[in-house]
């Protein structure tokens, strides 16, 4: 099976902004823990089956750099388009992230509010040393719905 979690903290700065349109820059680390494990069952000699089993995980910071866009459409509806991204290379390895998020948010309420949207989330890394050729990419993309509470 495969298993992840990932943390996310930014700062982000408005470097345009008017009644209704804003700019940001951002940046931040994106904390990702993988678990990899995997089992199976072999014949043994005699009839019998032996169970092996193994796992590992790898945890890692990578920094991003990003963009926003926060357009208010009116009647209290918000289009918040988000771009982050980095690469890095260095010794045999390459790798890249990249999260681009595009929502619409009802805030009905000043506090409160619901919303939809759609979020591609992708990982990337390559290996290449003298005995060894290898890529990990995970990617999870799909629709979201979401509640937010605002301050």
């Amino acid at each position: 099976g495969l298993d992840e979690q990932i943390i996310e903290l930014a700062y982000e700065y408005a470097f345009y902004k008017t009644d209704k349109l804003e700019l940001s820059g951002s940046g931040g680390i994106h904390t990702l823990k993988f678990t990899a494990s995997l089992s199976g069952t072999v014949a043994t000699p005699g009839g019998g089956a032996e169970t092996r089993a193994a796992s590992s995980d790898v945890t890692g910071p990578l920094p991003v750099i990003g963009f926003r866009a926060l357009w208010d459409v009116g009647h209290h509806i918000y289009l918040d388009g988000l771009v982050q991204f980095f690469y890095i290379s260095f010794d045999n390895f390459d790798g890249s992230i990249s999260d681009v998020k595009l929502t619409a948010t009802w805030m009905p309420w000043r506090n409160f509010g619901v919303g939809l949207g759609y979020n591609n989330f992708r990982t990337r890394v390559d290996v290449s040393k003298n005995d060894f050729d290898g890529r990990l990419v995970f990617n999870y993309r799909g629709a979201m719905a979401f509640v937010t509470f605002a301050f």
